[in-house]
């Protein structure tokens, strides 16, 4: 064990015995289950490791996007500004059913 576990234990062990623990709010209940608790136990240090990043699949991105470029058509005015916010959406759609296309055959 390194020093700074050591160290670490032992200042645990003295919160504990000065009782500052003690009064924290859900003590002695069950933890609320994890985001990932669906996820299979082989995925789950892949898929935190990947959130931990910022990363998420195309896929995920691709309606994230979408979701922006319907709030903000909705919020354009002038019609120029709405009709290539149309067009990009309907690329952006299209793009996203090619990808789910292409997983369902497991490429």
């Amino acid at each position: 064990m390194d020093v700074f576990t050591e160290l670490a234990l032992e200042r645990i062990k003295q919160a504990i015995a000065d009782r500052e623990f003690d009064g924290l709010p859900g003590k002695g209940q069950p933890l609320p289950p994890d985001a990932l608790s669906a996820v299979s136990p082989e995925l789950r240090l892949t898929y935190k490791v990947l959130k931990n990043a910022r990363l998420v699949p195309p896929e995920v991105q691709i309606l994230r996007d979408m979701d922006e470029l319907r709030r903000r058509y909705d919020a354009a005015g002038d019609e120029e500004e709405r009709r290539l916010l149309r067009r990009r959406l309907r690329f952006a759609e299209t793009h996203y059913r090619i990808l789910r296309e292409k997983n369902k055959k497991g490429r």
